[in-house]
């Protein structure tokens, strides 16, 4: 099957050929159709992680109980943890860089604010999925309203230099 490698930091991905293996006892092979680029992927594509907002609170009258953070910045995550009322919890789902640092102000954790990692959404995959999908099919989930961009496994390079520049926010690879 076609995948896009990437061999060092810095570098295109490369288009090639790889080999999989066939399916273990209790395992399914599944083909894959689209699949999202993210800034997640770009932190490895930099070499960043190595691998082997005040105005809500005066809408809010005091801040939100939670924040999400989904672009993986220090300074959204911060804002995210600003922003919290009091007892309130900044979620980052983002991934930010390894070498980043998050500051807050010490003082507003002894005022019950929390901030929390997720990895993958903090997901349970036999539960959710399904789901979702069921959502979806619904016509209750709008997963369309999220793609930014449809591209093709030979246009990913150009997918990630798009999402670095702040052309698009999330493309999705279609496979052929």
């Amino acid at each position: 099957m076609k995948a896009a490698v990437l061999h060092e930091p810095h570098q295109p991905m490369e288009i090639t050929d790889v080999a999989t293996r066939s399916p273990g006892p209790r395992e399914v092979l599944i083909a894959t159709a689209y699949a999202g680029l993210c800034h997640s992927d770009l932190h490895f594509i930099e070499g960043l992680f190595p691998h082997p907002l005040p105005a809500v609170l005066e809408l809010t009258g005091g801040g939100v109980h939670h924040a999400i953070e989904c672009l993986g910045m220090n300074t959204t995550a911060e804002q995210a943890f600003n922003m919290l009322a009091l007892g309130g919890t900044a979620t980052i789902v983002g991934m930010i860089p390894a070498d980043q640092k998050i500051s807050v102000d010490g003082m507003q954790l002894l005022r019950g604010r929390t901030l929390k990692g997720s990895s993958m959404g903090s997901n349970r995959f036999r539960i959710d999925m399904p789901r979702l999908v069921e959502l979806y099919l619904q016509g209750r989930l709008h997963l369309e309203e999220w793609v930014s961009a449809v591209i093709t496994l030979d246009q990913i390079n150009d997918g990630f230099a798009d999402m670095k520049a702040g052309k698009v926010v999330r493309s999705v690879v279609k496979f052929d």
